[in-house]
């Protein structure tokens, strides 16, 4: 089916018959990929175990250097009040030992903007509880906060130096956090090639702050510690007269180097029908194309679901049956999966109406079900021994 004039990734996989990483191949073979820097992963060696190189100091490795095999779960736990700032309290550890029967891995601080619950502070309580369970923190400095009344004006603000004490204040939080528990990972200015945050689709901006930002923690010796987490949206590309076309902007255009990232993340969704503009995807279908990409691009970093989920609806429970699989059998370089765990609002396009998308991992029985059997799977892992001291 044609949308638009174009032709989605979904219906040419439909039509051709071809998975995601064919569908990337051919894209590849066909010069369908020419001007995007991209080139699809080789499919038959992502099929076999993928290490990583150890990261410098006391930074979050992908698990194998922690003498573990597969994938860590984490987790973003939300009450069932759809944008209600929570904290991380041991009870939230807790309920996924009862309800999953596996510790998390990661837990993750909410990052929707609150301004009762600011996100430019250093998440101390959130990130001792983490700790003190033997959970890794992950924790997001929300920018928005710095200079909310020049919004338009942040990335300049960070570049200029305006938010330097702001800045030097969380990272030196950073460093007495990291000297007793260790290291956690750090998320800032997510999603810069879509279309929800107001540093969006300026990417050398975003790029020189975000450099700004680490020469800062560098100087404050932060990044012993910090685990800095580059993510961004990896859906919604389709083919058009022979040539990618794009309602988000090529990840790659925000990337400020190998020096400033440490993990890769991948943001991507499956909102099935509850959007005007979303439709059913299958795992291969949202996660194929953009994974053969990083994977290519990035091979010497690992991957994260930095932010990944399903709506409820029907196909969920064998969706949820499906990640688990394929990530463990095809998708081995993403080492962490962080699952949004809470109904939140998504906004149609051009309109002030909001639609709930519900990821909750217990939004049904059946869905509850298979991700309890899911993370069973001895390759999908709880707590890891992080701590290097």
């Amino acid at each position: 089916m044609v949308h638009n004039g174009f032709l989605t990734r979904r219906d040419f996989l439909r039509q051709s018959g071809v998975s995601a990483f064919g569908f990337a191949v051919i894209m590849q073979s066909s010069g369908l990929l020419t001007g995007c820097g991209t080139m699809p992963v080789d499919v038959v060696k992502d099929l076999k175990s993928v290490h990583y190189p150890r990261l410098s100091g006391q930074k979050i490795q992908s698990p194998d250097h922690y003498g573990q095999h597969g994938c860590m779960v984490g987790y973003y736990y939300g009450q069932k009040l759809v944008g209600r700032p929570i904290k991380i309290f041991p009870e939230v550890i807790e309920r996924y030992i009862r309800i999953i029967g596996k510790p998390p891995s990661v837990i993750y601080q909410p990052n929707p903007f609150y301004r009762n619950q600011p996100n430019v502070e250093f998440a101390k309580d959130q990130a001792i509880t983490a700790a003190e369970h033997g959970v890794i923190p992950s924790l997001i400095l929300d920018v928005r906060m710095l200079y909310e009344a020049r919004r338009s004006h942040l990335l300049e603000d960070i570049i200029r130096g305006k938010a330097d004490a702001r800045l030097r204040r969380y990272a030196k939080e950073s460093v007495k956090f990291g000297k007793q528990y260790g290291g956690f990972f750090f998320r800032t200015l997510i999603e810069a090639n879509g279309g929800t945050y107001p540093w969006r689709g300026q990417p050398e901006k975003v790029k020189e702050a975000w450099r700004h930002m680490w020469e800062l923690f560098e100087v404050e010796g932060a990044n012993e510690y910090v685990t800095w987490v580059w993510d961004q949206f990896y859906q919604g590309w389709y083919i058009s007269n022979s040539n990618i076309v794009k309602w988000s902007s090529w990840p790659d255009d925000y990337y400020p180097g190998n020096r400033y990232v440490d993990w890769i993340g991948m943001n991507v969704w499956n909102f099935g029908d509850s959007q005007s503009y979303s439709h059913w995807e299958s795992i291969d279908e949202a996660l194929g194309f953009g994974y053969s990409n990083v994977r290519k691009n990035h091979p010497d970093k690992p991957v994260m679901l930095a932010e990944f989920g399903c709506h409820e609806q029907a196909g969920k429970a064998k969706w949820v049956k499906d990640t688990f699989k394929q990530v463990k059998e095809k998708y081995k370089g993403i080492k962490l999966i962080g699952w949004i765990d809470f109904p939140w609002y998504m906004p149609e396009k051009n309109s002030p109406t909001k639609n709930i998308v519900n990821s909750s991992i217990d939004s049904s029985e059946a869905s509850l079900r298979a991700f309890v059997k899911g993370v069973a799977d001895p390759y999908y892992l709880g707590k890891v021994p992080y701590r290097t001291f």
